[in-house]
């Protein structure tokens, strides 16, 4: 097998890691400290060249963590010290944030604003 194909699947396979973390997230007023997988140096910029994760991908994690939900807006940011998605979601008239790790696609907590 050449590595050409094992290439093509990785994006699907870290999609499939962050669906499936998805169950343990559970909806909380503050997520607190969160640890994702990829650390941003004090003085990193250019995030989007870290990212492992797309935004679309980090949208899809979040849609399946928050069922019905709709995206409003998606960040690439550092909280604490790491590299995540923040997206942001309204399910009847309810803001939630979503934090899924830029790394791995998995949703590392949800965050539901008052």
């Amino acid at each position: 097998m050449t590595i050409q194909p094992l290439i093509r699947i990785i994006p699907l396979l870290v999609l499939v890691v962050g669906l499936s973390a998805t169950a343990a997230a559970q909806a909380t007023e503050d997520c607190g400290p969160i640890q994702g997988t990829i650390t941003v140096a004090d003085d990193a910029s250019d995030f989007a060249a870290m990212a492992q994760v797309t935004e679309a991908q980090a949208q899809e994690a979040a849609l399946g963590a928050v069922a019905g939900a709709t995206v409003v807006d998606v960040d690439l940011e550092e909280e604490y010290g790491f590299l995540v998605y923040e997206v942001d979601l309204t399910l009847d008239g309810q803001e939630r944030e979503v934090y899924v790790d830029a790394g791995s696609g998995a949703v590392l907590c949800v965050e539901t604003e008052d």
